[in-house]
C-alpha cells in the first residue's frame, strides 16, 4: 500500500509530539550507570503501529537527528497483533540494519503502547513493556523476503559483558549507550 502526499501530511499531523531523550557523548564509561546497550549503526526510525485505511499497519518514519524532523515515511510488513494499533497506536524508536539482505529493526525505546503515553515510565518499566510486546504482540518471523524482523540490541547490566559480545554480532555498532534503569532523562553515548 503506497501513501500519497496528502496521506503523508495527515500522518505527520497525527504523529504525537515526541520528545527524544537527551543524549550526551562521553569518552569513558559512566561508573554509576546500570544499563548498557550496544546501539547499532544506521538510520533512526520510529516504528508506528496504527490503523490506516481500515488496515492495521506498521509505518516507519525516518528521523533526521540534525534537523529534528521526520525525513520520510514508508510501510513494511511484519507479523504483529492488532492490539498494538489501539487509539494512537504503538510507537517504538530504533535502528534499521540490513544483514544478508534481510531488514532488522532494533528497538531502542518505546513512547506509546496501545495508545498509552509512556513518557512517565522509567527504563525498567519500558523494558518490561517491550519484553511483553516481543513475547505476545510482535512475532520475530518473516513470511516474505521484504518483511522486517524486530528485536533488541545487546543489553546488559554490566559494562564489561558488552565488550565480549561485540565480536560475535554481524553488524556495526554506533556506540555503547549508558542508561539508568530507574531514570528516564539522559543517555550517555560512549
Amino acid at each position: 500500500m503506497l501513501i500519497n502526499y496528502h496521506e503523508r501530511t495527515r500522518l505527520l499531523q497525527e504523529f504525537p509530539n515526541i520528545k527524544l531523550s537527551y543524549v550526551k557523548t562521553i569518552h569513558k564509561k559512566v561508573s554509576s550507570a546500570n544499563l548498557f546497550l550496544a546501539i547499532p549503526k544506521g538510520k533512526k526510525y520510529f516504528a508506528w503501529f496504527r490503523h490506516f485505511k481500515k488496515f492495521s499497519v506498521c509505518f516507519f518514519l525516518e528521523y533526521d537527528n540534525r534537523k529534528r524532523r521526520i525525513k520520510s515515511i514508508f510501510m513494511k510488513n511484519c507479523c504483529f497483533s492488532e492490539n498494538l494499533c489501539i487509539q494512537k497506536g504503538t510507537i517504538l524508536y530504533g535502528t534499521i540494519v540490513e544483514i544478508n539482505s534481510q531488514s532488522f529493526y532494533f528497538i531502542e525505546d518505546i513512547y506509546f503502547h496501545a495508545g498509552y503515553d509512556l513518557k512517565m515510565k522509567n527504563h525498567f518499566q519500558k523494558l518490561q513493556i517491550i519484553q511483553k510486546i516481543l513475547q505476545k504482540q510482535l512475532k520475530q518471523v518473516k513470511i516474505h523476503h521484504s518483511d522486517i524482523v524486530f528485536g533488541l540490541p545487546i543489553i546488559t547490566n554490566q559494562r564489561m559483558n558488552i565488550e565480549k559480545k561485540l565480536n560475535d554480532i554481524p553488524y556495526n555498532i554506533y556506540c555503547i549507550q549508558h542508561r539508568y534503569l530507574k531514570n528516564n532523562n539522559t543517555y550517555f553515548n560512549e
